[in-house]
């Protein structure tokens, strides 16, 4: 497990945020209901899907709903695309092999949601967390600020099932498609 930064929390969403809208995310209020709508962690475990987008301050935040485990690929770390990983199940603890599968034979579907990532880049905590402190730990995502667009597809093999996100980074209308 040393090519991609792994995340594991049982019992509840993980949120990737971008550093500019972290301080308002507030997370689990321990004076409140977990699961009540009106906290960031209630409206994080109403996410009816796999995955999803919510608003936090006035930004986005991207849910994985109640995974026991997710991943983040530093090598997909570039100017133009990230990619994440929500891992179902397993049967060993080759993961990292795993996740190189589920990368390479995923068929990936489009999403018409656009995510716009200011300057500062992002983390991956778990959603019961505040800005202030971790439970789970937190990942440093480097993500240059534009608009991504998001496409996702599920793996499944013996081994494992796999959800695996990727954000595309908006080429700019100065940019040519032939890279010079």
């Amino acid at each position: 497990m040393e090519r991609y930064k792994y995340q594991c929390w049982e019992g509840g969403p993980h949120i990737i945020l971008p550093n500019s809208v972290a301080n308002r995310w507030n997370g689990h209020v321990m004076t409140k209901i977990p699961l009540d709508p009106s906290t960031d962690y209630g409206r994080a475990c109403r996410i009816e899907r796999a995955y999803g987008f919510i608003e936090v301050g006035d930004g986005k935040g991207l849910v994985m709903r109640d995974p026991p485990l997710v991943a983040w690929d530093p090598s997909s770390s570039s100017d133009h695309s990230q990619t994440f990983f929500i891992l179902n199940e397993w049967t060993n603890e080759a993961l990292d092999d795993l996740l190189d599968r589920a990368k390479q034979e995923v068929e990936f579907k489009a999403s018409p949601e656009i995510w716009e990532i200011p300057t500062g880049g992002l983390r991956m905590i778990y959603a019961g967390d505040d800005f202030q402190g971790s439970v789970a730990g937190r990942i440093d995502i480097p993500a240059s600020a534009g608009k991504y667009s998001l496409v996702a597809g599920e793996y499944k093999e013996k081994e494992g099932n796999v959800i695996v996100l990727k954000l595309l980074k908006a080429k700019s209308p100065y940019e040519r498609s032939d890279g010079a």
